[in-house]
């Protein structure tokens, strides 16, 4: 009954009254013990996607942003949404905002995430929402926020949409790439999303290695083998092992760079399965040029 109420509420003409109920209901949708299920049957849905219009005030809208990202996190109702209009809404509501300056880190914030968790989903959300060229542009612009908090969303968003080949080639032509690369002198957080994003571009072959390695990709990458988290550290060793198998004379940039020195003490780490990266690594790599001498 609670939640049917919040609904009419969110039909309020009185902005106020609509910014509330908002606000209710993304501390409702919030937490592990969210009933996510009941705020669907209440049918605020397609209320909340209504509110992502241009010319709703962006705290109401932040609100309503933030109830749609934990009610896309999950996956349950992704196909609901995307039949509602999501993905358009979302997208339109990006182009504008990132052309502001500042960012409204309260309102782009939310929406990255609700981005982020939609193109986890099928290849084709995806190319739904590249679809009319205007997000990559978007998520460009937002690369260069003055906002921690969106840099590290949009990284996020752009990892799950760089495991479409589409979207890297894209990616590429459009110059996003020196912004994700930049990203890299940043704090460890933010660094760590932009070598996912470098790992999926790698992926794609060796076109895309080459032009990592001409955009200075890996000085950035080789450096996390410096960090003690064992997850950066098999980032790092993951995109250097995918530059070496599509580009046997990235050897020596990677030697170049202080990689081998940095290899050195984790040949002895403690974690097992980072011993046993840098060994298939150095096996594969540099082991057996020595043995063929």
């Amino acid at each position: 009954m609670f939640y049917h109420l919040l609904f009419f509420l969110l039909q309020s003409p009185v902005p106020s009254v609509v910014q509330s109920a908002a606000f209710a209901l993304s501390n409702l949708a919030r937490g592990k013990d969210a009933n996510l299920k009941a705020l669907m049957d209440a049918g605020i849905a397609e209320s909340l996607i209504h509110l992502m219009d241009l010319d709703t005030d962006q705290g109401t809208m932040a609100e309503a942003a933030w109830t749609l990202a934990y009610l896309t996190a999950g996956g349950e109702y992704e196909q609901t949404f995307v039949s509602l209009g999501l993905i358009p809404r979302v997208v339109a509501a990006l182009d504008k905002l990132s052309q502001q300056t500042p960012h409204d880190s309260a309102v782009v914030t939310p929406l990255v995430r609700c981005l982020g968790n939609i193109c986890s989903g099928p290849e084709e959300l995806v190319t739904m929402a590249t679809g009319d060229g205007s997000l990559l542009p978007s998520i460009g612009r937002l690369l260069h926020s003055d906002h921690r908090h969106i840099k590290k969303e949009t990284l996020w968003a752009l990892s799950n949409m760089t495991e479409v080949s589409s979207v890297c080639q894209q990616l590429v032509s459009l110059g996003l790439l020196p912004g994700i690369v930049s990203c890299l002198e940043n704090t460890y957080d933010i660094k760590r999303e932009a070598v996912v994003c470098l790992c999926n571009l790698a992926y794609q072959g060796p076109a895309l290695c080459q032009v990592l390695l001409q955009h200075g990709a890996f000085p950035g990458v080789i450096n996390m083998l410096k960090n003690q988290d064992t997850d950066a550290i098999g980032l790092a060793l993951g995109f250097a092992d995918l530059i070496l198998k599509n580009d046997s004379s990235a050897k020596h940039l990677f030697e170049e760079h202080g990689g081998l020195k940095l290899l050195e003490p984790l040949e002895y780490h403690n974690n097992p399965e980072i011993h046993k990266q840098v060994a298939e690594f150095l096996e594969a790599h540099f082991y057996q040029d020595d043995e063929h001498k």
